[in-house]
This record gives C-alpha cells, sequence and structure tokens, in this order.
C-alpha cells in the first residue's frame, strides 16, 4: 500500500516536473520569438531613418552648403592653436554640430573676426563673418528639410 502511494507521489512529481519544464520552455520560445520581431521592426525603423537623413542630406540647399563649405575650408588651419574651432567646423559640415556645439564656434568665430594674430589674414577675416552670417542659414534650412522629411 505505502508502495503504490509512493509511486503515485512519484508519477505526480514527474508529471508536476514535465508540465512545469515544457511551459517554461513555451513561454521562454515565446519571448525570443517577439525579441526577434521586435528586432526586426527596430532594424526596418532604423533603415527607413537612414533613408530620410540621406535624403536631408541631399535636401539642404546646395548654394549655402557651398559657400559654407568654402568658407570652412578657408578657415581651417593645420596649427594645433586652431584644433578647437577646426573640428567644430567640420561637425558644422556635416550638420552633426550640437547647440552647445554651435555657441561654442559662434564665440571661436567671433575671436578669429577681431583677432590680431598675424596667422589671420583680412580675408580668413572677412570668410569668418560670413560663415557666422551664414551658418543660421544652413542650419534652419536642415532642420526645415528635417521637418518635413520625418513628418508622416
Amino acid at each position: 500500500m505505502l508502495e503504490k502511494i509512493g509511486m503515485v507521489l512519484f508519477g505526480a512529481a514527474i508529471g508536476f516536473i514535465a508540465t512545469w519544464y515544457w511551459k517554461r520552455k513555451e513561454r521562454v520560445q515565446k519571448q525570443e520569438d517577439d525579441a526577434k520581431r521586435d528586432r526586426r521592426a527596430d532594424d526596418t525603423r532604423i533603415s527607413d531613418l537612414e533613408k530620410r537623413v540621406a535624403e536631408l542630406s541631399a535636401q539642404v540647399s546646395p548654394f549655402w552648403s557651398a559657400i559654407q563649405a568654402k568658407i570652412i575650408k578657408d578657415l581651417t588651419h593645420p596649427s594645433p592653436q586652431f584644433a578647437p574651432m577646426d573640428r567644430l567646423l567640420a561637425k558644422l559640415l556635416s550638420l552633426q554640430i550640437t547647440p552647445l556645439e554651435h555657441r561654442v564656434l559662434d564665440r571661436l568665430i567671433e575671436e578669429r573676426i577681431v583677432s590680431t594674430d598675424p596667422e589671420i589674414t583680412e580675408e580668413e577675416k572677412s570668410s569668418a563673418k560670413i560663415l557666422k552670417l551664414v551658418i543660421p542659414k544652413v542650419i534652419a534650412e536642415a532642420e526645415d528639410s528635417m521637418a518635413k522629411t520625418i513628418a508622416p
């Protein structure tokens, strides 16, 4: 009799463990499937955003971009003294400058305009003045294009 009760309990325990194992396995498989589906959706969304950014880059007014590129080339120096401004000019050229970096660049441009450094020519000072006027136009057009590109 005790042996029968033991076998029944043993069978119930085996049944419980097997059920728990398979339910857990199904739950883990479902989570993995959900994660894969979410990843595919994220990848699709990222791909769409990359296409929109590429479109944006092509839509910024070529005129203002060309002027800005020429001026940035004129203002870039190989000297370590001008490296901070050169780095910010490169970010500006690729339209990846942050508002804080833009304020720092604006201050550096002001310094370049009034500089008495012999390495700074009058032509560079003029280019700096022009760049100060062109930057807001290029950034505004980039933001406007971005808003149009991202808007549904």
